[in-house]
């Protein structure tokens, strides 16, 4: 099935939110390899000083590279795909946390912490801001 007809067959057949089926569906067609066994999500994400290779699971800021565990990156990759949009705990949860993990507002406080202590060590400013009350966006 293409990766086309996966995303209306599943919005279609599901009553949940269209970004929440979205991200979904990017999980699922991840594994969904071509004939040359190369994922065709493979791709270079650059906001600002911060480049992510998505295939090799890479990021680098100002130059040196950046280790995340998967949660951290996938968090990272959902705010640069949406750079500027501020995110509520409770829609990252939605969107970003695997079903098996434990989802609280509390992982996302804690997880924010620790990304925002790996990508922004050694740098001047933080990317990743706190909008009180309402939730999170990146800001580059």
């Amino acid at each position: 099935m293409t990766p086309l007809l996966l995303s209306i067959d599943v919005v279609f057949s599901s009553s949940r939110s269209v970004a929440a089926l979205w991200w979904e569906n990017q999980t699922k067609v991840e594994h969904n390899r071509g004939s040359s066994g190369e994922s065709y999500l493979n791709e270079q994400l650059v906001v600002g000083d911060i480049e992510m290779d998505t295939g090799r699971h890479t990021v680098i800021r100002n130059g040196k590279s950046v280790d995340l565990l998967p949660l951290e990156f996938s968090l990272l990759e959902f705010f640069l795909r949406n750079q500027g949009r501020v995110f509520p705990a409770e829609a990252l949860l939605e969107r970003v946390w695997p079903a098996h993990s434990e989802r609280s507002t509390e992982a996302v406080r804690t997880a924010i912490k620790t990304l925002r202590r790996k990508i922004d060590r050694g740098c001047d400013r933080t990317v990743i801001r706190t909008i009180h009350g309402v939730g999170y966006k990146l800001e580059i």
